[in-house]
């Protein structure tokens, strides 16, 4: 359901329930402004969420990148310096 739809609702329900005037107004403005803080609020989760996703990838990045490098220092090494460099690493 949309908020086009709820406010929709809401209006019917005024109508309904014999809410004119006053009394209604601010029935609906009660809700309409229960809708506002839900939405806010939503939001508010929808940016932490891509805030915390964006921190993942970038950590994700620079772990990809120190992998990359320990591969290539690894790949021009010879047998004895990667034994002596293997074994320094596990000290």
């Amino acid at each position: 359901m949309d908020v086009k739809e709820v406010i929709l609702d809401i209006g019917d329900y005024v109508t309904a329930k014999g809410l004119e005037g006053e009394l209604g107004m601010g029935f609906i403005n009660t809700h309409l402004s229960a809708i506002r803080t839900h939405i806010k609020e939503q939001q508010e989760c929808i940016d932490n969420l891509l805030r915390d996703h964006k921190d993942i990838e970038e950590r994700q990045q620079k772990h990809i990148e120190e992998q990359d490098a320990v591969i290539k220092a690894y790949k021009n090494m010879t047998p004895d310096e990667f034994i002596d460099a293997w074994n320094k690493g596990a000290e």
